[in-house]
């Protein structure tokens, strides 16, 4: 296992790394605002480092994720699949394919990277001036929003947008790194300007080429299935909760998102008792 963390989080890298883990040192991580191109760095950053073995599969999954199955289980489900990827828009510049929203994401500046236009806090701790300070924030993003992005960037007419987290064989993996190697800087400058370039940037590479087969197509707020992962938009934050539990038990996805120990303990407890009685290796 690799694991990236924040370069401004607090969590005990030595524990992760006596666990068992694989740790990307503080002095090589990112600082990884949601939304923002660090993102991208942090994953392509994982996939460097897990590269250097040739594993079969590589799976992106975050700390807010649970397995649903054992590990035999997993790389049984895996091992037939060469991609395990979904797309939820196309979006081009010249064809009006989505709404004004989606194409403002990847057609229009973002500047996550910074703090002053993505702050991950309230900065005053007091409601009212917090509220007049996110309003200054939004303008300024509107502003920066009506900086037109040159045409000498443009690394695809199409842009393809999904979840963030997947899973991809060895061959997948050389094919993306092989095609951001040939102009990185130019893929740096062009993605680092979106709003949550890490949905877009892997698909985007993918669906204009050979694998394009291989992605599902689901739409974002009606389907559970997305990728590996079942995700519940209608439920707030996303944090799925136990009248889940019974959908998640016949999905066909390998993890849920979003669970958190405090929030629904409930999720998390089914599902590793129901690893246990499989009599089979916890994941």
């Amino acid at each position: 296992m690799y694991i990236h963390v924040d370069d401004q989080s607090s969590l005990d890298r030595e524990r992760l790394t006596g666990l068992g883990a694989i740790v990307i040192p503080l002095a090589e991580s990112y600082r990884t605002r949601w939304g923002s191109y660090a993102l991208v760095r942090a994953t392509l950053k994982l996939l460097a480092c897990a590269t250097r073995e040739k594993y079969d599969r590589y799976v992106l999954i975050s700390g807010g994720d649970l397995p649903l199955h054992c590990k035999s289980v997993l790389k049984e489900r895996l091992a037939a699949r060469e991609i395990v990827m979904s797309c939820w828009h196309e979006l081009s510049a010249s064809k009006i394919s989505a709404s004004r929203q989606l194409r403002n994401d990847v057609f229009k500046r973002h500047y996550l990277d910074f703090s002053l236009l993505n702050p991950r806090t309230d900065p005053f701790g007091h409601w009212w001036l917090d509220k007049c300070w996110r309003q200054v924030v939004k303008g300024m993003n509107t502003l920066v929003a009506g900086i037109p992005i040159p045409a000498r960037l443009e690394t695809h007419g199409t842009y393809y947008r999904g979840p963030q987290f997947w899973a991809l064989s060895h061959d997948v993996v050389q094919f993306l790194f092989g095609e951001i190697g040939r102009n990185p800087e130019k893929y740096h400058q062009r993605f680092r300007l979106m709003y949550a370039p890490d949905e877009v940037i892997f698909q985007t590479l993918l669906m204009h080429s050979s694998y394009r087969e291989q992605i599902k197509w689901v739409q974002r707020k009606n389907d559970t299935c997305h990728g590996i992962q079942f995700i519940n938009y209608h439920r707030s934050g996303a944090y799925l909760c136990r009248d889940d539990i019974p959908e998640l038990s016949a999905s066909s996805a390998l993890f849920a998102r979003k669970v958190d120990p405090k929030k629904n303990p409930d999720v998390i407890s089914h599902f590793f008792d129901k690893i246990d009685s499989s009599g089979l290796p916890k994941v």
